[in-house]
């Protein structure tokens, strides 16, 4: 047992308040493990969340609305414990656990072997969620490969208990504030949606459909696409693009010939674009110099892994750069604008991908699979019009996107800092009181 001072914190406290363990004011209870074939129900009686419901809480507070459940008969089945209403439940195990998100369930529920549930039962729930919400469980992990925090560490997370006068004026101050800010991000992160999901729309209107709304159409012969402009064509990415797969891993130069060069990885890519400065070193032969160098304009596209699919154009970032075999690259020849080509392949993700790779088990878009898949085409000076037209719209919306996001990012930032404040002692109880 470690008996926790105030020397073992990594700020300071007032001096009228109490340093003590977190499981001398609790009880824990571990989550179960919830196999497949028993989700997805939604009509019994006991509702069973998972690791990842944690996210999904729309005020930042509660869990959400189950998206499982299990009749008792089940749960004995399972050995699942029943959580009771007013838990403070959090992840223990894998990168969620370091997100330290801590959320409370608003009514009697089961949760997975990813999670823990914490009782208070001799300390006011109100202020252990308030603690537990800026404890960083980071700084209490032993070093593995995957992170976690076993129930005897988090029984002896410290636990800072002010004198109750202090407690009730606090929650008071911050019933008042914190509502009004998540109710602010909440909206706010709606509108991002909705903009990401105009975004989408309006890249899958325009690529497939063209921009004189006016013209004649045909049937397309693929269920997902629907009709297109008569005078379009289909294809396949490998007959109207050089598609290449990046080199693999080499940690050795086989001769005095290869050197040292930059590389992109899958890490190196998102949906916004190609991050600047991340990239990697490797040895490369003259030969694969040549073939693998990249140039402005190529789209590059994960390989593998949780992000396979993802698509980005290249505009000179980290030059001279090669790319692995996470990535693989689209070179224009004549037939289609690299351009037209990712802002294609966004559309792609969001339907025909999910019919060659399942983006559940994190399967991998292949060369082979990236030359097969469909792609229309457009006369040439068509492709130059939409992708000047979708880049001005995109580079619009991402703008608003932006704001909304230091918006948040700010909120977030101040939500924070009040709550920290709060549970180490560092508001002003007089400015609080006067402000009631």
């Amino acid at each position: 047992m470690i008996v926790q001072s105030r020397s073992s914190l990594k700020f300071t406290l007032p001096n009228d308040w109490t340093i003590s363990r977190l499981g001398l004011f609790g009880r824990f209870i571990s989550g179960s493990a919830f196999p497949d074939q028993y989700q997805g129900k939604t009509d019994e009686e006991i509702p069973f969340y998972k690791v990842s419901d944690l996210s999904r809480s729309t005020d930042g507070i509660h869990l959400p609305e189950p998206q499982h459940t299990i009749s008792e008969n089940t749960r004995q089945i399972l050995k699942a414990r029943l959580v009771p209403a007013g838990a403070i439940v959090y992840a223990k195990i894998g990168a969620a656990s370091l997100l330290n998100r801590r959320r409370v369930t608003t009514r009697i529920c089961c949760i997975d072997n990813n999670m823990t549930a914490y009782i208070p039962d001799a300390v006011q729930d109100n202020w252990a969620f308030l603690w537990l919400r800026c404890l960083d469980f980071g700084a209490y992990m032993c070093p593995a490969t995957v992170p976690s925090i076993s129930e005897g560490i988090q029984s002896d997370l410290p636990l800072a208990i002010p004198p109750k006068e202090y407690q009730q004026k606090i929650f008071s101050h911050l019933n008042a504030l914190l509502p009004k800010i998540e109710a602010i991000i909440l909206q706010t992160n709606k509108e991002l949606a909705l903009l990401s999901s105009y975004r989408q729309s309006l890249i899958a209107q325009v690529v497939t459909k063209g921009l004189d709304p006016n013209t004649e159409m045909k049937d397309s012969g693929l269920n997902w696409l629907g009709s297109i402009p008569k005078d379009w064509r289909i294809s396949t990415i490998g007959k109207v693009m050089d598609v290449t797969l990046g080199k693999m891993l080499e940690n050795k130069k086989a001769n005095d010939s290869y050197t040292l060069e930059r590389y992109l990885c899958a890490g190196s890519i998102d949906w916004g674009g190609v991050k600047q400065d991340y990239f990697k070193h490797m040895w490369f032969s003259p030969a694969e110099k040549n073939a693998l160098l990249l140039k402005p304009d190529d789209c590059l596209i994960v390989e593998g892994g949780a992000g396979f699919g993802t698509v980005a154009l290249y505009k000179g970032e980290n030059y001279p750069c090669y790319f692995q075999n996470s990535i693989i690259r689209l070179r224009e020849h004549g037939k289609v604008l690299s351009r037209f080509a990712k802002y294609w392949l966004h559309i792609t993700y969001d339907s025909y991908l999910d019919t060659v790779c399942n983006k559940a088990t994190f399967s991998h878009y292949t060369k082979e699979k990236v030359s097969a898949t469909p792609i229309l085409i457009p006369p040439l000076n068509e492709q130059e019009e939409i992708v000047d037209y979708l880049d001005k719209r995109a580079e619009a919306i991402d703008a608003v996107s932006k704001k909304l996001e230091n918006i948040t990012d700010k909120l977030t930032e101040y939500r924070s800092s009040l709550i920290n404040a709060a549970v180490t002692g560092k508001l002003n109880i007089e400015e609080v009181t006067h402000g009631e």
